[in-house]
């Protein structure tokens, strides 16, 4: 009977044999793995609990490491590297007073620390005041704000501290955007359209502000006519021609205009007579008309005007009464009172490419500081375009002069 008992232990050889050589059918396949128990489940939720806490109190970032660690899931070597996750800025205490400082490079002005749309260009030189730091991934920023030529313009915003230091000496270049203007000046270039471009300089501050394309070539037209009139006074030859040439040649007549400009040398003589006081960018033509420069280079002629080097201020007056009393078009841009003493000298060339109005000159009122302004808007599809691309500019600008 014992003896029985002991025998039924042992496993069944024809068993065996089946479960170590399944047939072709998969009969005898080993059963499938059962579910993990009610203690591991119990386990895996702690700890997914776990990294999920982890991942709230450190990020994202540590949630996908966190995981890997734990063998819930793995990262292929060759993936591509995580994205950069901004952290949150830490703001110092206001200064007690600001901190006088000027750029030491070109700086994009931006609204908070690690924004990316500027809000204004300064370049180096332009002096500023910190009024406090703030620390941004390891990157020091430093809030700015800065003055202007008027009360209603100026800005703040945000820049690198390292793109700032103390000032040394009295070599402050304030050079800048329009949105270091004002930022309503800004919108209304940005109204103008991407054939706007203009430079503004105030003679009594040197502020000097110019949009992005300044550089911009652009054929000078009817606008020769203001700089063959400034070097025939320049070089002395208008009190020797009769009275009525240059009251001609501000009328637009092209025979005095041409008789002016060989008068002067022609487009040799006009170069040599700019190249006196360091004026560059002009390309002088046979065809008066024909001759161009870059906006940026007109607004130099303009401003070494008024500011007398190349005409006598008694020249200059005269210059200016024969502009004003020749050119009726700007009154569409700015009123009698707003050009003051100033000339504004309006230009519309008609072309293949289509209109471009050119205003250049200075404002000049009787309270407020005297601006140099070239405004151009070019290959419009008609002159009334143009002519609103200008005023969408003009009308804010006249508002920040005050």
């Amino acid at each position: 009977m014992a003896q029985a008992r002991k025998a039924s232990l042992r496993p069944a050889p024809a068993a065996k044999s089946k479960a170590a050589k399944p047939d072709a059918t998969g009969a005898g396949k080993p059963p499938a793995a059962t579910p993990p128990t009610t203690s591991a489940t119990r386990a895996g939720l702690r700890m997914a609990l776990w990294i999920l806490l982890l991942a709230l109190l450190t990020g994202a970032v540590p949630l996908t490491l966190a995981g890997q660690l734990f063998g819930y899931w793995r990262l292929p070597v060759s993936s591509p590297a995580l994205p950069f996750i901004s952290g949150a800025a830490s703001y110092d205490a206001p200064l007690a007073n600001a901190r006088p400082m000027v750029t030491n490079a070109t700086v994009h002005v931006v609204s908070a620390p690690g924004a990316s749309a500027a809000i204004a260009t300064l370049e180096p030189g332009f002096p500023v005041q910190v009024t406090r730091y703030a620390t941004l991934n390891g990157a020091r920023w430093a809030q700015i704000s800065w003055a202007g030529p008027t009360k209603a313009a100026g800005g703040s915003g945000w820049a690198l501290a390292t793109q700032l230091r103390t000032p040394v000496g009295s070599g402050a270049k304030p050079i800048g955007d329009l949105g270091a203007l004002s930022q309503a000046v800004a919108s209304g270039a940005s109204a103008a359209g991407a054939s706007f471009a203009a430079t503004l300089y105030f003679p009594a501050s040197g502020y000097t502000y110019r949009s992005g394309n300044a550089g911009m070539t652009i054929t000078l037209g009817q606008q020769i006519i203001p700089i063959t009139l400034v070097a025939d006074y320049g070089l002395g030859l208008a009190t020797q021609q009769p009275s009525s040439i240059n009251n001609d040649l501000v009328s637009g007549n092209s025979e005095a205009l041409t008789f002016v400009y060989h008068a002067v040398g022609g487009a040799p003589g006009m170069s040599a007579y700019l190249a006196r006081y360091h004026i560059a960018g002009f390309q002088f033509a046979s065809d008066p008309a024909q001759s161009t420069a870059t906006v940026q280079s007109l607004g130099l002629f303009y401003s070494a005007l008024t500011e007398a080097p190349l005409a006598s201020p008694n020249d200059q007056r005269q210059i200016f009464t024969l502009l004003v009393g020749a050119n009726t078009g700007a009154s569409a841009y700015a009123s009698a009172s707003q050009i003051g003493s100033g000339a504004l000298v309006v230009t519309v060339e008609q072309t293949a490419k289509g209109y471009t109005t050119i205003i250049a000159g200075q404002l000049q009122p009787a309270s407020g500081p005297a601006v140099t302004v070239v405004a151009v808007s070019a290959d419009q599809p008609s002159a009334a375009k143009a002519q609103a691309a200008l005023q969408a500019f003009f009308k804010p600008l006249l508002a920040t002069l005050g």
